[in-house]
């Protein structure tokens, strides 16, 4: 939930409310196609209301609610440390490229990320005098989180002979491709869930004093954590 520390109908004389929407669209999720497990559309949402309590206007509050799923996608190819080919006679259509400089592998990764978030905002303020303030506030957060990763890891020969001729090279236009016994390819996949709900509640205070202010704060935190119980 968001603060709302500084909406109070004593800052707006009065009653107030206000309204926030938005949508969002993930192209790239939607790249993935109808059956993918992530929603390519996104959206937020936060409406408050306050007013004051009673004729004298001693008391006022603000009520917050707020919605939010952001879904989030992401891809990136890296590579690995450079080495120079090496200029050896034994060489099948690489000879062009010997003394350049080649990946010795590759990182091919996609993030995916989806977080829907809900939260209840309520603030309370109380100002018996113009010298005192005295103001409640409550909040409670529901978030579900679901993060994954997707890396492959191709590695290419491990003492670097990249462009020797144990495996005949590929060449179409400006791609190059070779693979042998000395190759490898490591995939890790990452998938987990995240679900927190989280409690605040806090009272403070300030009281003004001739020159001086007198402020003070106590409140209660409560969070829990699961994971995905299936």
């Amino acid at each position: 939930s968001i603060s709302i520390r500084t909406r109070s109908a004593f800052d707006r004389d009065g009653r107030f409310a206000s309204l926030e929407a938005g949508l969002s669209h993930n192209a790239l999720i939607a790249d993935y196609g109808a059956g993918f497990y992530l929603d390519s559309q996104g959206h937020e949402f936060s409406a408050t209301y306050g007013d004051f309590l009673d004729e004298a206007k001693k008391w006022a509050f603000a009520l917050t609610l707020n919605s939010r799923s952001t879904p989030y996608a992401s891809q990136s190819v890296d590579t690995r440390s450079w080495a120079t080919v090496s200029n050896s006679a034994n060489l099948a259509g690489g000879a062009a490229y010997a003394g350049k400089l080649v990946p010795t592998g590759l990182f091919l990764q996609e993030f995916f990320d989806q977080i829907d978030q809900d939260g209840l905002t309520l603030a309370v303020d109380y100002r018996p005098t113009a010298d005192d303030r005295v103001k409640f506030n409550a909040s409670y957060t529901l978030r579900d989180s679901r993060r994954g990763r997707q890396l492959q890891d191709i590695r290419y020969d491990t003492d670097y002979q990249f462009w020797r001729t144990a495996a005949p090279i590929e060449m179409t236009g400006d791609t190059i491709t070779r693979f042998t016994s000395d190759n490898r390819l490591f995939r890790q996949v990452r998938d987990f869930y995240e679900n927190q709900e989280l409690l605040n509640f806090s009272i403070d205070g300030e009281h003004d004093r001739g020159d001086g202010r007198l402020t003070w704060l106590t409140g209660f935190n409560r969070g829990s954590f699961d994971g995905d119980p299936n």
